[in-house]
């Protein structure tokens, strides 16, 4: 008998190896990928909960409160310090909605890389099948030259 089966079944069992290898680091980093993604999807929660309540304050308020304080204060400088103090009410509020946008940008770009890495497993996944059913039929035939085939198993299918 020839080593040509022997030499093509040393080859897939190699590239066996290498689709497992990476395989297992595509799973992790997708694993990490799907950890990072919580705390920013807390954050979120947090965040817009805050905002929620800030801004039903100002609603609240009415929507003309600094033409209000003009036309019924007499006092300038208590004038000038709630101008101020609704400055920065305004101010705090733009920088949370910002921080708000900015996170919703990082849950964007975590999810299209959730999205990227779980491509990557399944392409790994389906790469690794076809090595597989490539030797079947080499394995049907109880080829002697590869005893360890019957050790290769089906990848097991993940959600």
């Amino acid at each position: 008998m020839s080593c040509a089966p022997s030499i093509k079944i040393g080859k897939l069992a190699k590239q066996i190896g290498t689709l497992n290898k990476q395989l297992g680091g595509a799973e992790a980093k997708l694993k990490k990928l799907q950890a990072s993604r919580k705390p920013i999807l807390a954050s979120l929660r947090e965040q817009a909960k805050g905002l929620e309540v800030q801004l039903k304050q100002q609603y609240k308020t009415g929507k003309l409160p600094r033409l209000q304080l003009l036309l019924t204060q007499r006092d300038p400088e208590q004038v000038s310090r709630m101008l101020q103090y609704y400055d920065r009410i305004n101010q705090t509020l733009a920088d949370k909605l910002q921080h708000f946008r900015d996170d919703l940008v990082k849950l964007d770009q975590a999810e299209e890389a959730i999205r990227s890495t779980q491509q990557t497993v399944f392409d790994r996944r389906d790469a690794l099948q076809k090595v597989l059913l490539s030797l079947r039929p080499v394995a049907a035939s109880g080829n002697r030259y590869w005893p360890g085939w019957k050790k290769i198993s089906r990848p097991a299918a993940k959600s």
